[in-house]
């Protein structure tokens, strides 16, 4: 992922302590397990979705990244960071009208 959209994206602001600083030190392992958890626990609460999804886009796992980032949308329509990822998902998918129109929306967000 590019770095000034790593940058850009700090879900960790969204729910501190669940997990979300562990993805963004790299431990993907630790982050994974507590961010399944935390969606387990608390399943409506979007930031555990886009960093699992975020975690699947750093190991290009493509699909999986799209239902995780999708139930993170679905969660938090108006969230600028997620339709970010979302838009970074599409563009590494080679479908650049649709990363840019979540690019767009993510920018009318913030």
């Amino acid at each position: 992922m590019p770095a000034d959209l790593l940058g850009r994206t700090d879900l960790g602001r969204i729910a501190p302590g669940a997990g979300a600083d562990m993805v963004w030190l790299g431990d993907d392992l630790r982050a994974r397990d507590r961010l399944t958890d935390v969606t387990r626990r608390v399943p409506d609460e979007p930031a555990g979705w886009a960093n699992l999804g975020l975690l699947d886009l750093r190991h290009q796992v493509l699909d999986s990244a799209a239902l995780r980032l999708e139930r993170a949308r679905d969660l938090a329509p108006s969230n600028g960071d997620i339709l970010a990822l979302l838009g970074h998902l599409e563009s590494i998918r080679g479908r650049p009208d649709a990363a840019l129109a979540y690019f767009r929306r993510a920018i009318e967000q913030d």
